[in-house]
């Protein structure tokens, strides 16, 4: 049995209201990576707490408070989950990229508090919890321009040297690890100091600069990617524009061919021979199919260019709107002697737009019939689980080639089996299906075994019943 599963693609979904898209792709990367530094933060604090743990065994090289590296593993996991709650409640808000900004820089300055007091923990001049600084200053580039990046550097080698500058002037008591000649050494003379102090700034400088130029080359792909697909995505609108209007255009003379056509068969323009009859039929039919083909992509360009913020959904009975698809298409059904068996449980509410769900199940349901062996038996089933409402649909026809399920959503496909059992066909209204879905935030399954059946699952969001607004038609 193969299987496929349409997501709903990069689409933001609040159910119950309208859908939303994603459009600031540099708020989204900065999103990415306050959650990444937030995961971190989590990380450090539990190190915090096992070194906390090993500094209170007996015979550690090493003579560390456990203290210490307590207070900071507390601090980390209070300010980490409130940083959490913050960024949480602010991914729902506009101008989230600037307040994203400023989550991250009180990140960066807690961690750089923590880090100082490790720092000091740790005997400051015997310690490497000076690396720690480092790779802060090298985040910074990734969060914000140069100069705040710069800024941020300049903070870190505050931090990072405060202790020992606070031990030299005798604000802070000595602290040493190892051996406390070193420190003493450093502490006691004030140009050993100065050397040290320095020594650490001109590091960080260093680092930052040569990080900041590789941030900025990335910065211009990045800008250059985007450049792009903002490009491709007005292409996208423009060809689809294009087509829509040529759609249009040519919809109308076609309905007047097919008029035309169908005054002759029927004799308003007098008597024909059979032969000639027998051909404007043909003429007609084919005229009919071209008709429809034309409003398949009128309807799918309409489905790509429509915006989301405008679509009207408003509650809807999903029983409802399935009965009175599987009631139409029965008649399609009964001419090759395909019975469709409708079974669902109590009312069941969704949001979406009803004209969108409609096409979306009758493109469904008629596929199952097309597809099916004369006298089969369509399946469509109305599931309300936990959360959401589940419709299926099951054929028991030809199936779909293990090759082809990866492509059946795309425009214009149909597989070898599907056009021998078929002949006619648009090949669109899977991809009718797959962008109704999106919009609606549906995902879809697909289970096919070749020559036994398919079975499709939409799964929706189900609502609550709503008092008043809801329609069950």
């Amino acid at each position: 049995m193969e299987k496929i599963i349409i997501q709903p693609g990069a689409m933001e979904c609040d159910w119950g209201k309208r859908p939303t898209v994603e459009r600031d792709i540099h708020t989204r990367v900065l999103f990415d990576r306050i959650w990444w530094f937030i995961t971190m933060r989590w990380y450090a604090a539990m190190g915090c707490f096992l070194g906390a743990l090993i500094t209170s065994l007996p015979d550690v090289p090493f003579q560390i408070q456990a203290r210490y590296p307590l207070a900071v593993g507390f601090g980390l996991l209070i300010t980490n989950t409130l940083y959490y709650l913050i960024t949480k409640n602010y991914a729902h808000r506009k101008n989230r990229g600037y307040s994203y900004s400023i989550i991250i820089r009180f990140q960066i300055l807690t961690d750089f508090v923590c880090c100082s007091l490790l720092t000091y923990a740790c005997g400051t001049v015997e310690t490497p919890v000076f690396t720690l600084f480092l790779t802060h200053i090298i985040l910074s580039t990734l969060f914000f321009e140069s100069r705040q990046s710069l800024f941020t550097a300049f903070e870190a080698w505050l931090f990072a040297t405060l202790p020992l500058i606070l031990q030299c002037f005798g604000w802070l008591q000595l602290n040493s690890i190892f051996n406390p000649s070193l420190l003493k050494l450093v502490v006691g003379s004030a140009p050993l100091t100065v050397i040290f102090v320095t020594a650490i700034g001109f590091c960080f400088l260093v680092t930052w600069f040569l990080v900041n130029e590789i941030t900025k080359s990335l910065r211009i792909r990045e800008g250059q990617v985007v450049e792009t697909v903002n490009m491709l995505k007005r292409m996208d609108v423009e060809k689809s524009q294009t087509t829509l209007r040529a759609t249009h255009e040519l919809k109308a003379p076609f309905a007047a061919i097919e008029s035309y056509v169908f005054l002759l068969r029927d004799g308003y323009a007098g008597e024909i021979p059979k032969k000639a009859q027998n051909i404007i039929c043909r003429i007609g039919e084919r005229c009919e199919l071209l008709r429809g083909r034309i409003t398949e992509i009128i309807h799918l360009s309409n489905l790509k260019t429509l915006v989301l913020t405008e679509m009207n959904f408003k509650p809807l009975e999903l029983g409802a709107l399935l009965e009175k698809e599987v009631r139409e298409n029965s008649v399609v059904g009964a001419q090759r002697n395909i019975r469709i068996n409708y079974e669902h449980g109590p009312p069941t509410w969704v949001s979406g737009s009803r004209s969108h769900l409609y096409t979306l199940f009758s493109n469904l349901i008629r596929n199952a019939i097309n597809y099916s062996y004369e006298n089969g038996v369509v399946d469509v089933r109305l599931k309300a689980e936990e959360g959401k409402a589940r419709v299926e649909i099951r054929d028991r026809g030809i199936g779909i080639p293990a090759k082809n399920m990866s492509k059946i959503f795309d425009e214009h496909f149909r597989s070898n089996n599907a056009v021998t059992h078929k002949k006619w066909g648009s090949g669109l209204g899977l991809a009718m299906v797959k962008e109704t879905a999106r919009m609606h935030g549906a995902v879809i399954h697909v289970n096919s075994v070749e020559k036994e059946g398919t079975v499709f699952q939409i799964n929706f969001k189900r609502i609550s019943q709503p008092e008043e607004g809801g329609t069950h038609e």
